[in-house]
């Protein structure tokens, strides 16, 4: 349990930090995707799918991360997912063939699809309905939008160095949220009588039939 107003401050930022990270690693790829092409001579249409694969994994699995997220409980599919975010973050940043990087990327959206609904649930349980809830909510809103516009600039600076950073750049701050969010966290518990089961095959394939027709 939460035990001061410092520490529900201190798990809004984390969770803020967390979704920040979701939205900015959809618009880091796209300044560095011409240095990428450069670099490992890759196709425009693998290079596509470094923004796509990410984006449709993100989008066809959130509800399913919500699922998750209920059944599992909200802090344990927190702290898993953003920990496949940061090892898959790591590895695109290691790698030098393009569709390794692909799935690489696929991966990184299919944890933060479930990383963002876990978020997102924690913050209704940690504050209470009212003001105090509003106010968390627009901030948790604010850093979604503002990380895609610093992923769009972080993008630029990063890549004249090397667009390998463009991976790296969230893995520190996912680390850093790691070790600080199982401090202030609730535990997130899982909700008396929640119906098992969720739809695992759904998600696949709505996702998949997205990924065959942009493919087409």
């Amino acid at each position: 349990m939460l035990r001061t107003d410092g520490h529900k401050r201190t798990a809004l930022v984390l969770l803020c930090a967390a979704v920040f990270l979701d939205s900015m690693d959809l618009s880091l790829m796209g300044v560095a995707l011409p240095a990428i092409g450069r670099d490992l001579a890759l196709p425009e249409s693998t290079l596509q799918w470094l923004m796509s694969g990410y984006a449709v994994a993100y989008g066809g699995f959130l509800l399913l991360g919500g699922r998750i997220a209920d059944l599992f409980g909200r802090r344990r599919t927190f702290l898993l997912s953003l920990a496949v975010f940061a090892a898959a973050g790591l590895a695109g940043g290691l790698l030098s063939e393009g569709w390794p990087l692909v799935a690489i990327r696929a991966i990184k959206g299919i944890a933060a699809a479930l990383t963002a609904p876990a978020a997102l649930s924690l913050i209704t349980t940690t504050f209470a309905e009212g003001p105090q809830r509003n106010q968390a909510l627009g901030v948790y809103s604010l850093a979604g939008a503002t990380g895609y516009t610093a992923g769009l600039i972080a993008s630029g600076l990063l890549t004249e160095i090397s667009w390998r950073l463009v991976f790296f750049l969230p893995v520190p701050v996912a680390l850093l949220v790691l070790v600080l969010a199982p401090l202030v966290l609730p535990s997130g518990a899982r909700p008396a009588g929640a119906r098992e089961g969720f739809d695992a095959a759904g998600a696949v394939s709505v996702t998949g039939g997205v990924l065959l027709l942009m493919f087409a």
